[in-house]
């Protein structure tokens, strides 16, 4: 995800196959790739066709961090578990 930010940001033209095999994944993979940026991370992407690239519609940065285990919510355990919020 983060090389793919990557050439998005370093407006790296191209579709979606091209992209996927420059990142060694299936064009399935990227285009879940690109569905979780613009649904869980909230990232404005969209296709240029002008540009025939793939663009945020506003600059911004997607931010990772790393929190204990014991930080996360029942709801977001339940998310990384796959449905188990067992600790």
């Amino acid at each position: 995800m983060l090389s793919l930010d990557q050439l998005i940001r370093g407006k790296v033209p191209g579709n979606a196959e091209y992209l996927a095999a420059r990142l060694g994944v299936s064009r399935r993979t990227f285009f879940r790739l690109i569905e979780y940026m613009r649904v869980e991370l909230c990232a404005p992407l969209f296709f240029d066709t002008g540009g025939n690239r793939y663009a945020y519609e506003f600059e911004g940065r997607i931010v990772y961090r790393f929190l204990p285990y014991e930080m996360i919510d029942a709801k977001q355990a339940k998310k990384i578990l796959g449905g188990s919020s067992k600790r």
